[in-house]
């Protein structure tokens, strides 16, 4: 089950481009603080296409989640639902191109099956988990929410928040409730990742990655990734962009980060596909 948003023929794009919004973990498609939603619209004010669906079991959509009792990575590899929403939006509209975006295991979705589907012409990839942190669950979360805490103790202005009461007091709590089963699993990257972005690019095909500036996983993304980006060959990092949100968290809760989000990847959209 899913919704098309179709642009007015005053607003089509020369090139008919469609983005498909794939689900960010289990929420269903109307994203985190109703940002699908919101980033749907946009993008047909700038003249594109959107589609937002449900993956088997979530939200309105028939079937049974897969995979998710024994690895939350097992159900993120949606190939084969993402392939069907690409035939339905390519018969229904009758794009020349199409990408995929996600947030979190949205984006993680979204790598996985652009790089196994030639279709796949761009990804737009919002808070990317990096890790192979062996799960998405809000515990593996709150493990990586605590080593920023940790590391957020040696900084001065992180303690002059906390005394002005500027801190951001829910997420701690939820963080420390989490301490006494806190241990650290390391920086280890997901290889099947990395393997899939380096397969993308070397195809000529742009990547966009957005994470929000206090975002721990953006920190891991730094680690793992970031270490790798530099040895690509010249191809390969032509292809790829990195945009932090400023302060941001994981999941852009304020209206400010989520504009900005928005604001950055329709910009990098008419770039490369607006009218001409």
């Amino acid at each position: 089950m899913g919704i098309l948003h179709t642009p007015g023929d005053h607003e089509c794009v020369t090139q008919r481009v469609g983005i498909i919004l794939l689900n960010s973990g289990i929420r269903q498609r109307v994203g985190p603080y109703r940002q699908y939603v919101k980033l749907a619209r946009r993008l047909c004010q700038a003249g594109f296409y959107a589609l937002r669906f449900d993956f088997p079991g979530i939200g309105d959509s028939e079937g049974d989640v897969q995979g998710i009792s024994k690895s939350q990575r097992q159900f993120l590899d949606q190939n084969d639902s993402t392939t069907n929403a690409i035939d339905f939006l390519k018969a229904e509209t009758g794009i020349n191109r199409v990408g995929l975006l996600g947030l979190c295991g949205g984006a993680y979705s979204a790598l996985r099956a652009g790089a196994a589907d030639h279709r796949v012409d761009f990804l737009l990839l919002l808070s990317l988990p990096v890790e192979d942190l062996g799960d998405f669950s809000e515990r593996a979360v709150s493990r990586a929410v605590m080593r920023q805490y940790l590391r957020k103790t040696l900084q001065w202005r992180s303690w002059l928040n906390f005394i002005l009461l500027r801190s951001n007091f829910r997420s701690m709590s939820r963080a420390i409730v989490q301490l006494s089963s806190y241990h650290r699993r390391g920086s280890l990257i997901d290889e099947s990742l990395w393997q899939a972005f380096e397969g993308f690019t070397g195809s000529g095909k742009p990547v966009l990655f957005i994470f929000g500036g206090g975002d721990p996983l953006y920190r891991a993304f730094v680690v793992g990734f970031g270490r790798r980006l530099p040895s690509l060959d010249r191809i390969r990092k032509q292809h790829y962009e990195v945009h932090v949100v400023e302060r941001s968290d994981h999941v852009f809760s304020q209206v400010r980060w989520q504009e900005k989000a928005f604001d950055k990847s329709i910009a990098w959209l008419q770039d490369r596909y607006g009218k001409r």
